[in-house]
């Protein structure tokens, strides 16, 4: 069948392939003692894209994917005006929707008391409240940065594709919009105003967007991986180029393997559309946390 790829984006995505590279640079580098003994048998598991055994061995407990936008922009800020630097309507609906958190085998659902909506079986929950109103603060490029815990489908696809006998890990997304956006999301409410500004990068002065994952886990140390853009390098917003660089890789994965039926972000090698991604991207960033 002809290859078809279904939720390609930055995230969803190439934050999957983020996942996978992540994996691959704490088997290659981290210098716990697990990782030490055992670093043989975990790079044979990744050579042969066992990436969810090497997570169960790793004991991966929880991967945090992050999101900090911190481009600025000196226009004047309008009252009754929405904000964004991407798609005005899915920013605020994402932000004003329940937070969600996939659920992996080491979190309890009972320890998260601010839980409404819960499945046990299924192993995932809705938190109480917008998500813009849950917060919590996370390692990027540019810094510590607060954001919002927002529900994303890759949260589910990625938490199974890790997925190994009775281990899973926990996912869950936390997003850092830039200063202007988080400002008229405030003023706006459950309501977004008639009038929106797609902020362009002739108006951004400064800043741009990261984008990765952290791992943590009972056998290695935390490892951030992800990409750094800034808007002042790019041929448009540090936005809008890593959505088309990754819908370029993903294209480009089409071209070489044009008869590989439906596939998913987590089906593709990893490593080439990561390769194909850098071509607009530039070089990623894994760091030791």
């Amino acid at each position: 069948a002809a290859t078809s790829i279904l939720e390609f984006g930055m995230n969803p995505g190439l934050v999957s392939a983020f996942v996978k590279a992540a994996i691959d640079e704490i088997i290659e580098n981290d210098s716990s003692v697990f990782v030490s003994e055992h670093r043989d048998c975990l790079m044979s598991l990744a050579e042969e894209c066992r990436y969810a055994e090497a997570a169960s061995l790793l004991k991966i407990t929880k991967i945090v994917e992050t999101d900090n936008d911190d481009q600025e922009t000196l226009i004047p800020y309008e009252e009754n005006v929405f904000y964004s630097t991407w798609n005005a309507q899915s920013f605020h609906c994402e932000c004003t929707s329940h937070s969600q958190i996939a659920f992996g085998t080491e979190e309890a659902l009972n320890n998260y008391s601010n839980l409404v909506v819960r499945d046990t079986e299924e192993r995932w929950g809705m938190l109480e409240g917008a998500a813009a109103d849950c917060r919590e603060s996370v390692f990027s490029p540019q810094g510590t940065a607060e954001g919002f815990v927002t529900a994303h489908e890759e949260l589910y696809t990625i938490r199974e594709y890790l997925r190994f006998g009775e281990y899973a890990p926990t996912v869950y997304f936390v997003y850092s919009p830039c200063t202007y956006a988080k400002r008229s999301l405030a003023a706006a409410g459950s309501t977004i105003p008639e009038k929106i500004h797609l902020i362009a990068k002739n108006e951004i002065i400064s800043g741009g967007e990261s984008v990765g994952v952290i791992l943590y886990g009972d056998n290695f140390q935390p490892r951030y991986f992800g990409s750094y853009l800034l808007t002042a390098d790019s041929a448009e917003t540090a936005t809008a180029v890593q959505v088309s660089a990754s819908l370029f890789a993903a294209y480009q994965y089409i071209v070489n393997h044009p008869h590989k039926g439906l596939l998913f972000p987590e089906d593709l090698d990893h490593r080439e559309v990561l390769r194909y991604a850098s071509m607009h991207l530039g070089s990623y960033i894994s760091e030791v946390l």
